[in-house]
């Protein structure tokens, strides 16, 4: 099963690369219960989305599959779908309710990467404010597009972690500018 997407790669604050192999969903093109319960709390949360706190909204009617922490990426670029680390193989069965929380922060224009998980009812969202996500497009050179996010170090020693692609490996670059 084929699943379109695209490789994003994150510098977390300890120097650590982490590439994640994201797949593309459509975002909902109907109107939906959950949509019409979640947008306002999002609305009303938007402030604290926006500066990257981690805010907890309930949804009215619990249940559906959880979710376990996974990353989406909001583009105003891409206005039909938006990217995420979920690894299904049928996007049919991503979480409706995350769905909705994507389909919601577009509709709100607000962009971005964030990390999203659902249990129960519950539903948890942080925005990356630091930026620290950038995408790699598939057959790119990945050692260039490595190089090109520490470009300006002297040097740089990197554990690389590719989820859903190969075990970690350690790159080493020295002078990268």
């Amino acid at each position: 099963n084929h699943r379109q997407g695209s490789t994003e790669c994150h510098r977390d604050g300890a120097g650590v690369l982490i590439l994640i192999k994201m797949q593309s969903i459509k975002h909902l093109i109907k109107a939906s219960t959950f949509l019409e319960d979640i947008t306002p709390k999002i609305t009303e949360k938007s402030h604290s989305i926006s500066s990257g706190e981690s805010v907890e909204l309930t949804f009215e009617k619990d249940g559906g599959y959880p979710c376990p922490e996974i990353t989406i990426r909001i583009d105003s670029a891409t206005p039909d779908k938006f990217a995420t680390s979920w690894t299904g193989s049928d996007p049919t069965r991503f979480p409706a309710r995350v769905k909705a929380v994507a389909t919601a922060l577009r509709d709100l224009g607000m962009n971005g990467v964030f990390q999203v998980s659902y249990k129960d009812g519950q539903l948890s969202i942080q925005k990356d404010t630091d930026n620290t996500f950038s995408s790699l497009t598939e057959g790119s050179n990945l050692k260039d597009d490595i190089e090109s996010l520490f470009k300006g170090e002297e040097t740089a020693v990197l554990s690389i972690e590719l989820w859903g692609l190969m075990p970690a490996f350690e790159f080493t670059g020295e002078n990268l500018d």
